[in-house]
């Protein structure tokens, strides 16, 4: 596979976002498909649904184990 493939799937778009937070542990699938129907009505449902896993989550980020 091609890594310049672009994203079209909603749920890759929003693992990709979650991951690129470090987040990506997360991300799930029946919370997921919560979101979506949550979500179904805003411009920016990635950004939405991210940001429901996000506010629901009680971990730290992948990256806070790591000193830059």
């Amino acid at each position: 596979m091609n890594a310049d493939t672009k994203i079209q799937k909603l749920s890759d778009l929003v693992y990709h976002e979650l991951k690129s937070m470090g987040y990506c542990k997360l991300f799930n699938w029946e919370d997921y498909d919560y979101f979506k129907k949550q979500t179904f009505n805003k411009f920016n449902q990635v950004e939405a649904i991210v940001n429901l896993f996000l506010f629901y989550a009680n971990d730290e980020s992948d990256f806070s184990d790591y000193e830059f």
